[in-house]
């Protein structure tokens, strides 16, 4: 920004929210703050605007020749269709790779959880399996007695069973 009168664009004064500035070279105030030094400097600011777009505009081409050098397809960028559809479509573009890489995770992430539960549901079947295993066996305590000229007995301390068949 520059002082109307002056020209100075390094030698303002102004409270916090930029509602009073005055230049310090010409002491000239600006009571409507940064909103009049704005509308006065409108043109200045158009012209910096238009230099930045065509220095992107510019840069931009630059950099897809560099790109495109070796594809003979597409022969001549002059025209820059490349930088009118991204300017016309590139919204649109960027949503629907949006879209589709949303449902991409979300197809992978429902992939996974479906593995996990594959894991699970077979870890309870063999979890349930062996509880039936153990319900149908039976658990025995015996003792062997020796006795006289090698006879032997075989003596049940106890004996549980949990089904009777």
């Amino acid at each position: 920004m520059r002082c109307a009168t002056c020209g100075s664009d390094d030698h303002f004064e102004f409270n916090e929210d930029k509602s009073y500035i005055k230049c310090t070279m010409c002491n000239r105030e600006y009571l409507e703050g940064i909103e009049e030094l704005k509308e006065l400097n409108e043109e200045v600011l158009n012209d910096v605007k238009g230099q930045i777009e065509e220095d992107a505009k510019s840069y931009l081409q630059d950099e897809l020749r560099k790109a495109f050098k070796g594809c003979k397809n597409i022969k001549k960028l002059g025209n820059m269709w490349i930088v009118d559809l991204f300017r016309d479509w590139g919204g649109h573009i960027f949503s629907i790779c949006g879209i589709i890489g949303g449902l991409f995770m979300y197809y992978r992430h429902d992939k996974i959880i479906k593995k996990q539960e594959k894991f699970l549901n077979d870890l309870q079947i063999k979890q349930i399996k062996k509880a039936e295993e153990q319900e149908l066996q039976a658990r025995v305590e015996c003792n062997i007695i020796r006795g006289e000229r090698g006879v032997r007995r075989i003596r049940f301390l106890q004996f549980w069973a949990s089904r009777c068949s």
